[in-house]
This record gives structure tokens, C-alpha cells and sequence, in this order.
């Protein structure tokens, strides 16, 4: 995580808030910035990614996988 800047790690804590359905602005979705959504998209995309990444991982029981 060293690699992301101060206003993408706090656009991801608002993440968070995003999908408990609370919003910066009041109103709906449609009240909100369009970087904001376009944000909390761009987000959602890649958390669903790593998701589907991690799901299609080999279990390894806790350890580490060590080929020889």
C-alpha cells in the first residue's frame, strides 16, 4: 500500500461508508460528485477483482505454498 497517495487511502475509507449507504452529500446517489462516484466504481471494480483473485487461490491450510 506504500504506492497509493493520501486522497486515494481516504476516497477508500469513504468506500466503506459507501457501502453501508452513507453518502458525503445529503441526498441520493445522484446528489453526489461525479468523481465521487466515478471513485467509489473504480473501487468497487477492484475490490470485486482481488475478490474473484483471491477465490480462484490455491487453499493452502494457513501455510505458505513452496514449489521445489
Amino acid at each position: 500500500m506504500s504506492y497509493l497517495d493520501q486522497q486515494t487511502l481516504r476516497l477508500m475509507r469513504f468506500y466503506r461508508f459507501f457501502e453501508k449507504g452513507w453518502l458525503p452529500n445529503p441526498g441520493g446517489i445522484l446528489d453526489q460528485p461525479a468523481t465521487f462516484v466515478e471513485a467509489v466504481e473504480c473501487l468497487g471494480n477492484e475490490i470485486a477483482k482481488a475478490e474473484r483473485e483471491r477465490a480462484n487461490e490455491p487453499r493452502t491450510g494457513g501455510y505458505l505454498k513452496v514449489s521445489r
